[in-house]
């Protein structure tokens, strides 16, 4: 006999099964504390705002326990201590939405990391003579207000404060970087260096008295050595920073084979020094792609060669700047090029200048004309004769000279040198 309707609507309900299908979201972001006399164990999973010596994280505690999203907050404000050291940040899969932060626990406090002067006595790490932070492959980092002084990169010799060169974005805001020395490249930040990558973003800081010693970018280098390398730079000022014995007093993007993009918006140059390039080097021996607006350069000084302010596509170098709105006043070289210097050094070098709505003040342009590759386009007058300024622009080089398509005002005032 077979099973009656109601047995086999009762074997069915016993067969059929609901299934919920739970999607896993991305973990909460964390709060880790940092104290600069942290006394926690290696083996402390959390890092809270403990009023307990040994319940407190140091610093390399709490970024090693850092995820994907988490906030280091650095609880030891500047007027009640300092964090000496190197440290590390490696966070693996991080991301533009889901960066490590480091900031102040509390708003306005300006939390010291110090590199200790390079010297292992009282030094809070293993180490203090390499880069005070080493930004690890792929990571994603914003610095939020914080001071990096001190420092002594003698080891690689890349970036005193902050090494960027494994493709890391690094965002840096209201922070100031005071005293940072590299053996090498990039006094306080080398971004994209040694056939390398990187991204870096500053706003609202202040470079001063960092140096290059051996090499470029006294504040901050970007693609040198092969590398492939893009910086942003607004609201920013670079005081008394240098790189005697190499290029861009402040900033120098693209050099020696490498690849760089560099724009800067509103920010100041003042008193940097370099062997070349007083303020910012662009393309030298190398790829240089330069933007800057609104921005000014005061005294900056190249003492052993050319362009006190900027040098585009020196030794051979390919490399474009545009500049607008902004204001050079008494830059000096002792070599070609007070204000700017363009496609100088060898009959390779190929640079092409943008200036428009600018004013230059002093000792002006060199263009370089007759050259085998000459400079082309550079709007305005330019001295191409001797290093002082003459009386009245000359002449000379008016037809290396032409006027940007829309190019609406550039003032050059003759003056005494720089």
């Amino acid at each position: 006999m077979p099973p009656s309707l109601a047995t086999v609507a009762s074997l069915l309900a016993l067969t059929v099964t609901t299934q919920t299908v739970v999607v896993p979201s991305a973990s909460a972001a964390t709060v880790l504390f940092a104290f600069a006399a942290g006394g926690a164990p290696a083996s402390q999973t959390s890092c809270p705002a403990s009023s307990v010596v040994p319940e407190r994280c140091s610093l390399a505690l709490a970024l090693s326990l850092a995820g994907p999203g988490d906030t280091v907050e650095l609880a030891t404000p500047g007027g009640g201590g300092v964090y000496r050291g190197n440290w590390r940040v490696s966070t693996e899969s991080t991301s533009a939405a889901r960066p490590v932060t480091i900031e102040p626990a509390s708003p306005g406090t300006r939390p010291v990391l110090s590199g200790n002067g390079g010297q292992t006595a009282g030094c809070g790490t293993p180490s203090c003579d390499g880069p005070v932070l080493t930004v690890g492959a792929g990571v994603h980092l914003d610095l939020r207000d914080v001071v990096i002084n001190d420092a002594s990169n003698t080891t690689s010799g890349m970036g005193g404060a902050v090494q960027n060169i494994r493709g890391g974005v690094v965002n840096i805001s209201g922070s100031a970087f005071i005293g940072d020395h590299a053996n090498a490249n990039g006094g306080a930040v080398d971004n994209a260096d040694e056939n390398g990558t990187g991204t870096l973003t500053v706003s609202g800081s202040t470079f001063s008295n960092d140096f290059a010693v051996n090499a470029d970018g006294g504040a901050i280098a970007n693609a040198d050595m092969g590398g492939t390398g893009q910086v942003s730079v607004t609201d920013s000022s670079f005081y008394d920073d240098g790189a005697l014995s190499g290029d861009g007093g402040a900033i120098d993007n693209g050099d020696t084979g490498g690849k760089g993009t560099l724009v800067v918006t509103g920010s100041v140059f003042e008193q940097n020094a370099a062997g070349r390039a007083g303020a910012i080097g662009n393309g030298d021996n190398a790829s240089g792609t330069l933007t800057v607006a609104s921005s000014s350069f005061v005294t900056d000084v190249a003492a052993t060669d050319d362009a006190g302010a900027i040098d585009n596509a020196d030794w051979g170098g390919h490399a474009t700047a545009h500049i607008t709105t902004s204001t050079f006043f008494g830059d000096d070289t002792i070599g070609n090029g007070g204000a700017i210097d363009n496609a100088d050094s060898e009959t390779t070098s190929q640079g092409t200048i943008y200036i428009s709505d600018s004013t230059l003040y002093g000792k002006q342009l060199t263009c370089m004309a007759g050259r085998s590759t000459p400079a082309t386009a550079v709007t305005g007058p330019s001295s191409c004769g001797p290093p002082h300024c003459p009386t009245a622009p000359p002449t000379t080089c008016s037809t290396a000279l032409t006027n940007e398509a829309g190019a609406t005002s550039i003032t050059v005032v003759p003056g005494q040198s720089g």
